[in-house]
């Protein structure tokens, strides 16, 4: 036992959210589903654990700071540590973790998303009364000078939209959101010019007893499917449309976009931070991860995350 493992019963307070995630949360199966993208020869210097690496990752997404600021202070943070159960002396060099997302890629990452939400669902917090789909548009870093003026751009993946009179280049993330517990249950990720009415099919929560959406949605197909799965269908139809929908629930849909602002200011979804579209996927996968997260804490204890946190001053 080193000095940080002697210590952290002191100094970790038992009630703190990343304490409670971390026993909520059982991360154990990245270790697995990462396995196959690591040599088995046993040769050379033995890699981090792949669920050491997520972590990190995770940290990085739940407090809104850069991987470099994260590993630093890993150096010290008794909390990240014991989060990580990470007890050797000094730290990983930040450069690793896009090793490691270069190596599992998009699809690991979205599959591990997948399995937190099947895990909040087998704990009961994610209750599926009524599900509110939406989408977000997350503008890329890229250069825009070079965009308008040069017409080149070292994001080839993302695409251009008009919305409101205002023109954005980026991605768009899809969003199933059960609404009782705030938590986002399906998760896609597109180019930003995708439309949003031809796209609800992949992001529709099967598992939902109701649907809702706003008028961007409303069509013919999407209502036909949304029988044809069983469900309730709660989309906000467009003014032209005479067709009733229980008004109640086509009010809740509201708390999305709220949602959308506190993951865009709090999880690294502001903008892009890398080039591409598998690189959004992780993106926007952790940052809804780490969203996910706080609504399990909150779900459990009954109080906004900050309320938390402020009491473990």
């Amino acid at each position: 036992m080193n000095f940080y493992e002697s210590v952290k019963g002191i100094f970790i307070p038992e009630n703190h959210p990343l304490v409670i995630i971390k026993r909520e949360i059982k991360f154990d199966f990245i270790n697995k589903i990462c396995n196959k993208f690591y040599a088995k020869s046993g040769l050379g210097r033995p890699p981090y654990p792949p669920e050491l690496m997520f972590k990190i990752i995770f940290l990085s997404h739940f407090n809104n700071k850069s991987y470099r600021e994260v590993v630093c202070e890993l150096r010290y943070n008794l909390l990240y540590r014991d989060f990580c159960d990470y007890w050797k002396e000094g730290t990983i060099n930040h450069s690793s973790l896009t090793v490691f997302l270069d190596r599992v890629g998009a699809e690991t990452i979205k599959d591990a998303f997948n399995r937190i939400v099947a895990q909040a669902r087998q704990a009961g917090i994610i209750t599926d009364r009524l599900s509110a789909v939406d989408s977000t548009i997350v503008e890329s870093h890229a250069n825009k000078y070079r965009l308008w003026v040069e017409g080149g751009s070292p994001d080839p993946d993302a695409e251009w939209l008009k919305k409101r009179g205002i023109s954005y280049y980026g991605f768009k993330s899809h969003t199933a959101c059960d609404v009782d517990s705030d938590m986002v249950t399906k998760l896609e990720e597109t180019p930003a010019n995708q439309s949003d009415m031809t796209y609800l099919e992949p992001v529709l929560d099967e598992n939902a007893a109701a649907s809702t959406a706003d008028k961007g949605y409303s069509s013919q197909k999407n209502r036909q499917l949304l029988e044809e799965k069983g469900q309730e269908d709660a989309i906000i139809p467009k003014n032209n449309e005479n067709i009733t929908i229980d008004k109640e629930k086509a009010k809740e849909r509201t708390q999305v976009e709220r949602n959308y602002s506190i993951v865009k200011k709090y999880h690294r979804l502001d903008k892009t931070i890398s080039w591409g579209l598998d690189r959004f996927i992780i993106q926007s996968s952790f940052a809804f991860m780490a969203w996910n997260a706080k609504c399990w804490v909150k779900s459990i204890l009954k109080e906004p995350y900050y309320i938390l946190v402020s009491k473990c001053a």
